[in-house]
């Protein structure tokens, strides 16, 4: 049974890296599209976290005062 189940699954395996192998490789401009484009996302990323982070402080420190307990 055991020897079954490595065989199913070394036959998978096969058959998965085979049909990814084939796949087409991108040309040079299209690799340099892909990093810019991934360079742009990450600098949109980085911006829209340093706002979240600009408007939790500001949060923080308006609501710092107001949680007394009287």
């Amino acid at each position: 049974m055991m020897k079954k189940i490595c065989l199913l699954a070394g036959l998978a395996f096969s058959l998965s890296f085979a049909a990814c192998n084939d796949e087409p490789k991108l040309e040079k401009s299209e690799e340099v599209a892909v990093e810019n484009q991934l360079s742009d996302d990450q600098k949109a990323m980085d911006s829209l976290e340093a706002a979240i982070m600009s408007q939790m402080d500001a949060l923080n420190s308006d609501s710092a005062g107001t949680d007394t307990i009287d």
